[in-house]
């Protein structure tokens, strides 16, 4: 597991955010070419899992099928199912993928894995850029325009006007989050 620290920013902000990751002491830099990140996201017909996390319950689980860049490009994607244990987080993956949209919508999981009804809910779209630090032991991701759309109706429920910053880092450096986060300017 690994800690998984989000921070929901002010998109005024985005060009200060991108100032103190530069400029920080751990010396980031760019991890990855920037790109699209598609998800859709599955839950129970009473929405449990999406219910767990708006009420902040620490122990929480979600499954999303995961591709990037053009959405046409569903088939190269990935099922993952993550775990929330407070701020730790872990990822276990599927192997299955998808040729087409509609092949996803009637994809019924393994009962041994989900011993319970889920469905696609919701599909989301973001840019997303990548940063680590010099040492590697710190990864930022910045998350910008945002999209929600209900998957039965595929219509836009939200455009998100914030950013999402995440930092991500193993159990055993959390030792040095405090002298990482002093020198970005928000808090949780």
């Amino acid at each position: 597991m690994r800690y998984e620290i989000k921070y929901a920013l002010s998109v005024v902000d985005l060009g200060i955010i991108k100032q103190a990751i530069i400029n920080h002491p751990f010396s980031f830099t760019t991890a990855f070419a920037n790109r699209i990140v598609n998800n859709i996201y599955f839950d129970t017909p009473e929405l449990n899992w999406f219910y767990q996390n708006l009420n902040g319950d620490p122990n929480r689980t979600k499954l999303r099928y995961r591709w990037y860049d053009e959405e046409k490009n569903i088939g190269s994607g990935k099922f993952e199912i993550k775990l929330k244990r407070n701020l730790l987080g872990d990822k276990k993956y599927i192997n299955q993928s998808f040729s087409s949209y509609e092949d996803l919508e009637r994809y019924m999981p393994d009962q041994e894995i989900f011993p319970f009804l889920i469905k696609p809910t919701l599909k989301n779209k973001y840019s997303r850029s990548y940063w680590i630090s010099a040492d590697t032991k710190f990864r930022i991701t910045l998350d910008t325009n945002l999209t929600f759309e209900h998957t039965e109706h595929s219509t836009l429920l939200h455009t998100e006007e914030k950013i999402i910053l995440e930092i991500k880092f193993d159990k055993e450096d959390y030792v040095f989050f405090d002298e990482l986060n002093k020198f970005l300017p928000f808090r949780q």
